[in-house]
């Protein structure tokens, strides 16, 4: 009971923190309120059918750059286009056969898991997916066809209306420059973090440490979802500026050093510093301030000069600041023609999904189990007659993900935003506001404040969703006709939708617990690691290696992402062992930057000089150490754990190895142990 508790008040504080005012917040959430009522508005003049779908893809399109708020907007009103035609052509050639309409849904559940499951840029196959799936839905209404098709076809139109009023007030009401913003969020944590070191190095008053601690706890908690849009946007439309100032593997880096000093500021109140470990901090504070002066030099100077050694965490936190200054430096010292480099290298030409879309049956079989699901959803509310039902099929959709934890999280947020905005707000507003409103001021005012509500929330970085489907859940309950509702059926059924699929679920999938994905995803980051010193051993030109480290840098990016999104689904995993599993996730996770570290070691060594045969050999060696890692991390048995404690690597090379070489056997005995201590459990 006090584990729970413990783990309740811990995610009432994330939700607290989550949903605390921040740059920018207010600002956005009004906005999206604007567009929406003023959306709802004209499509009530226009008396355009399915204006919920319209009003509801602003939040789905909402973002801080109004160019990538129509650049998405216009994506999902293609995709939706491109859905909706693709299943009247599908109903037109097999004459409305019912056969033909469950497989033409079999076909787009199946399309829009594996693109999603796989893809490593933004593509959205929910808008295709979910509107086809609509288009049939229509026909099995018994709609005559004409009325069928109008019904596929006014949802698009109003998404144009509703996505024209996003973009329009986003470009009316926001003056910015996505560079200098982007320069003013690094600059904004890099000044935390100076803060913070300095603090704990002048063994401060604890309450000013505090109000630091919450500062830096926030910007942990936000995460690199902004940073990472802006850098999108200057990718797109500042290519010259991107290339020559910003490296984008510093970002994560960041975030990586701002989650590190979260936790130890949690763990470590000042007075129990040592005088060792303050004058670490002072040496990472004074670091931090000149790399906000961009004096690289100065700042790995901090590091070199130290006479005093790092333990415990503090050794994750130099080498991650020894890593984003490299990175930094690399970005704001490159020449004029960084851009060209980039074009040859190919960086521009980046691939849409994962390199092993094709070859892993893991994203088939997830693919086939979501259209399975879908299908049945589908085949069950036909049989029973209950057309109100049909969310379910989204729900599948939607909800169907690979582990327990993150289909729980988004059927427990799903059922949360639903209870909030369908039947509080929803039934709220049908049973106590909308038989007094004697004109339409009312109604949109109600729009505009569960908008308001639902926008604020949406602003989370890990609560996000639950605003969505206020919103969604609100305007599937009101906006159904073109009058104030009366009914209280939608949200009704919309519940009963959401519990179907639930079982439905329960009896296809076999979830995975997240520790086990995470490490099935850590082996395969070992092995691509192990793959890029494969290639790296045979005579590359430098071009041609660069470009191999810039795209094993994408992939590596790629798995981190979905390994840490695995750790923080813990949570949601409701068994007896979610302790146990939450430290074995907390302990791949630093293997998995040790991993980093490594590859960043390596790919620093020399190429084409008179030591170029003990470099092969030891990446060799090392390729041959990460592929038994790879295989360890695979197997469940301690029996098949790594042995020994790495220092055997060593003896392979004939030769006297350089510094460079010596210092990356180092971090990989240090992974070679966190392996080690990951297949003991």
């Amino acid at each position: 009971m006090s584990s729970f508790s413990a783990e309740s008040r811990a995610l009432l504080d994330m939700f607290s923190q989550e949903l605390a005012s921040t740059h920018g917040r207010m600002a956005g959430s009004l906005r999206t309120t604007l567009a929406a009522t003023i959306a709802t508005l004209l499509l009530l003049i226009l008396h355009i059918p399915g204006m919920m779908y319209g009003v509801f893809l602003i939040f789905l399109v909402s973002y801080e750059t109004p160019y990538l708020t129509f650049k998405r907007g216009l994506v999902a009103i293609s995709l939706q286009c491109f859905g909706a035609a693709s299943a009247l052509c599908l109903i037109s050639v097999t004459g409305d056969s019912p056969l033909a309409k469950v497989f033409g849904i079999a076909v787009c559940a199946f399309i829009a898991a594996f693109v999603r499951s796989t893809a490593v840029r933004y593509i959205q196959p929910l808008d295709f997916a979910i509107f086809a799936i609509a288009t049939f839905y229509y026909f099995d209404l018994g709609m005559r066809v004409n009325q069928a098709v109008e019904m596929s076809l006014w949802p698009v139109a109003g998404g144009v209306l509703s996505v024209g009023c996003k973009v329009a007030i986003e470009y009316i009401f926001t003056r910015r420059n996505p560079y200098y913003d982007l320069h003013r969020e690094i600059d904004a944590r890099f000044l935390a973090l100076e803060k913070i070191f300095l603090l704990y190095a002048s063994n401060c008053d604890t309450e000013d440490l505090q109000r630091q601690t919450i500062q830096v706890r926030n910007y942990a908690f936000m995460g690199q979802g902004k940073m990472q849009l802006l850098l999108q946007e200057i990718d797109e439309r500042h290519k010259a500026d991107f290339t020559r100032e910003i490296v984008p593997a510093s970002i994560p880096v960041l975030a990586r050093v701002l989650d590190l000093m979260a936790a130890y500021a949690v763990h470590h109140p000042p007075g129990e510093l040592s005088i060792a470990a303050r004058e670490k901090m002072n040496s990472f504070g004074r670091a931090i301030k000149l790399m906000r002066e961009a004096e690289w030099k100065q700042a790995r100077q901090q590091f070199d000069s130290s006479n005093t050694l790092p333990s415990g965490e503090l050794v994750q936190l130099e080498n991650a600041l020894r890593t984003l200054i490299s990175f930094c430096a690399a970005g704001r010292n490159s020449t004029e023609d960084a851009s060209d480099s980039a074009e040859r290298l190919g960086l521009r030409n980046q691939r849409w999904l994962v390199p092993d879309c094709f070859s892993n049956p893991e994203y088939t079989l997830y693919a086939f189990k979501v259209s399975l699901c879908a299908t049945l959803c589908n085949v069950i509310y036909n049989a029973l007659a209950w057309p109100g039902i049909a969310t379910a099929v989204t729900t599948v959709l939607v909800a169907g993900l690979s582990t327990s934890g993150a289909t729980n999280q988004k059927l427990i947020f799903r059922l949360l935003g639903s209870t909030l905005g369908g039947v509080i707000c929803g039934l709220g507003c049908i049973i106590f506001v909308f038989p007094y409103a004697d004109s339409a001021l009312p109604f949109l005012l109600s729009i505009a404040l569960v908008t308001f509500i639902a926008a604020w929330v949406s602003r989370s970085p890990h609560f996000g969703y639950i605003g969505l489907q206020i919103a969604f859940s609100f305007y599937l309950t009101v906006l159904t006709d073109f009058s104030a509702p009366t009914q209280m059926s939608p949200a009704r059924d919309r519940m009963m939708g959401i519990l179907l699929a639930i079982i439905v679920m329960l009896l296809v999938f076999r979830f995975e617990k997240g520790v086990d994905k995470m490490q099935q995803t850590f082996a395969r980051l070992l092995r691509l690691q192990a793959d890029y010193l494969q290639d790296s051993v045979s005579d590359l030109q430098d071009l041609e290696r660069q470009r191999k480290a810039m795209e094993f840098k994408d992939q590596m990016g790629h798995l981190v992402k979905s390994a840490r999104g695995f750790s923080e689904l813990i949570l949601f995993e409701f068994s007896s062992d979610r302790a146990k599993h939450t430290q074995a996730c907390e302990k791949i996770e630093q293997a998995m930057w040790s991993s980093g570290d490594l590859f960043l070691s390596i790919n620093s060594w020399p190429h084409g000089t008179a030591s170029a045969n003990c470099v092969r050999q030891s990446q060799k060696a090392l390729e041959n150490r990460l592929r038994l890692l790879a295989m360890a991390m695979e197997q469940k048995a301690k029996s098949d754990q790594p042995k020994g404690n790495g220092t055997e690597l060593c003896c392979e090379f004939l030769l006297a190895l350089p510094p460079y070489i010596e210092n990356s056997i180092a971090i990989y005995q240090e992974l070679y142990m966190q392996c080690s201590a990951i297949t003991a459990e």
